[in-house]
């Protein structure tokens, strides 16, 4: 098995609560942190650049067609275009209603900050290669991998401080049981960097370097001319 490790996984936080009440407060509901991903719609849904855009705005807070519109420079018409394709899939949920300038807008949220798609391949798996489903799953995490990767290109901004993260790009062939035991060492890191954003959203001391973390831990197909 052929590992190549370099992707996102943008954690957050917890907890659903539902209102379907007109307040003139701000909507801050919280979000479980993580999702998985039942449908292989689902995935190929987040796999659109701009969907995934307004899924990372979503994760955030609560915002309206209207106001995702303004921030991905959309029509309003096209903004809600993608959002519905978001709600049908069960990605992003009606979060309330919240009156702006008299005029009340509805608001949406992301069900969740991570949508893991490990299911998914797992069922990819269970067929051959060649299945219709297979080839489905295959290219959604494809596609969703190419989303991901360009969007976080997009948002680096080039400063000093990149001089101060840890960056790695490593290939290897490794048993299966060997990849399974990094693969939950890496989500125990995933889990230990969840707790350390709850711990700090409760502390009074500010922290003041943001990060981003970007993992791609996938088995990748073997390059014919460095097997021969």
């Amino acid at each position: 098995m052929k590992l190549d490790i370099s992707f996102t996984r943008i954690i957050d936080r917890a907890n659903i609560r539902m209102t379907n009440e007109i307040c003139n407060d701000e909507i801050t509901e919280e979000i479980d942190s993580h999702f998985e991903l039942e449908k292989v719609e689902q995935l190929q849904a987040i796999s659109d650049p701009i969907r995934y855009r307004m899924i990372l705005l979503l994760r955030n807070k609560a915002m309206t067609g209207a106001q995702l519109a303004r921030a991905l420079n959309l029509s309003r018409s096209r903004a809600h275009y993608y959002l519905k394709t978001l709600v049908d899939s069960d990605l992003v949920r009606y979060r309330g209603e919240k009156i702006d300038n008299g005029m009340i807008g509805k608001y949406y949220r992301a069900r969740a900050s991570y949508f893991s798609y490990d299911n998914l391949a797992s069922q990819s798996r269970e067929v051959p290669p060649s299945d219709p489903l297979a080839v489905q799953i295959f290219k959604a995490i494809s596609d969703f991998a190419v989303t991901v990767l360009e969007t976080s290109r997009n948002n680096i901004h080039v400063s000093e401080e990149m001089a101060r993260g840890y960056h790695f790009n490593f290939e290897t062939n490794l048993t299966e049981a060997q990849y399974d035991a990094i693969l939950g060492e890496i989500r125990s890191i995933v889990d230990h960097l969840i707790a350390i954003k709850r711990q700090n959203q409760l502390s009074k001391d500010k922290a003041n370097l943001h990060f981003r973390t970007t993992i791609f831990f996938t088995p990748t197909p073997r390059n014919p001319i460095q097997s021969e």
